[in-house]
């Protein structure tokens, strides 16, 4: 099943649309909003197609320049390369990494789409196999405790019955920038009590939510993949990591009261 909301938007020729940046100012990070969807043939002779959509929410200033530059360093990281760590310009304009995206993806499905040409007999008739969709987006939180958060989305439907998206939060520190991770907010020997109120948190929403029969991982751990609100911590499960691909991508959000005995911060 494709992303409907997502297709819907784009038309069938190739395209480039910029939509004007939208500052968003806040207490904390100031970030812009960069709106972009392009669709790319498969060739001139085919109807085949590749969409590409981008809905990014970029950090531009509030605080200082060394701490936005790890802020911006870890979302492109996320975005277009290996998380965090990876060794990209965070100088680097995101109009050209979007660019350099689009270009490496294209590449990518002309060379995969002609290899799996070779090994069809009909190749006349149009192939839903061969079209593709990506879709990425990026929001930034309201800041609290010193931190801000962004959530990250990478969409993508590479043929078969659905797509599949990755959802990651990205926790900041507002003092130097640097990803905040568990072993930061949390005080040393937190992982069990943490573990059982995600389980609780997880039982209680299965429940009401009529999803419990569907469960087929009940004794989750806390994954390291999550964003702070003013309410609390949400916890981020990917498809497959506690149930079905039907339950889609799961939250459980924990208060910051019950959290307060094994907060570090």
């Amino acid at each position: 099943m494709k992303r409907k909301s997502f297709s819907a938007l784009l038309s069938a020729s190739a395209i480039m649309l910029v939509l004007p940046l939208a500052c968003c100012k806040r207490m904390g990070i100031e970030t812009e909003t960069i709106k972009e969807e392009r669709t790319i043939k498969l060739s001139d002779d085919r109807s085949e197609s590749m969409n590409i959509g981008f809905d990014l929410e970029i950090p531009t200033g509030g605080i200082k320049d060394s701490a936005l530059e790890n802020v911006r360093k870890c979302q492109i990281g996320i975005l277009f390369g290996d998380g965090c760590d990876c060794t990209v310009d965070s100088d680097a304009d995101i109009k050209d990494m979007i660019d350099q995206h689009i270009t490496r993806l294209a590449a990518e499905y002309r060379r995969e789409s002609a290899e799996m040409l070779e090994t069809l007999e009909d190749t006349d008739s149009e192939l839903g196999c061969l079209n593709r969709e990506f879709f990425y987006t990026a929001r930034f939180g309201e800041p609290f405790r010193g931190m801000q958060s962004c959530v990250t989305e990478a969409y993508s439907y590479t043929g078969g019955a659905h797509g599949s998206t990755v959802r990651t939060g990205l926790c900041f520190s507002l003092t130097d920038g640097r990803r905040v991770l568990e072993n930061d907010l949390f005080k040393p020997g937190y992982k069990e009590t943490l573990d059982k109120l995600l389980r609780a948190r997880l039982e209680s929403k299965a429940k009401s939510e009529g999803f419990a029969d569907s469960i087929f991982n009940k004794d989750i751990e806390s994954n390291g993949n999550f964003y702070i609100t003013p309410d609390g911590v949400n916890y981020i499960y990917g498809q497959y990591e506690i149930g079905p691909y039907s339950l889609g991508i799961i939250e459980l959000d924990l208060s910051w009261d019950e959290l307060e005995p094994i907060l570090a911060r």
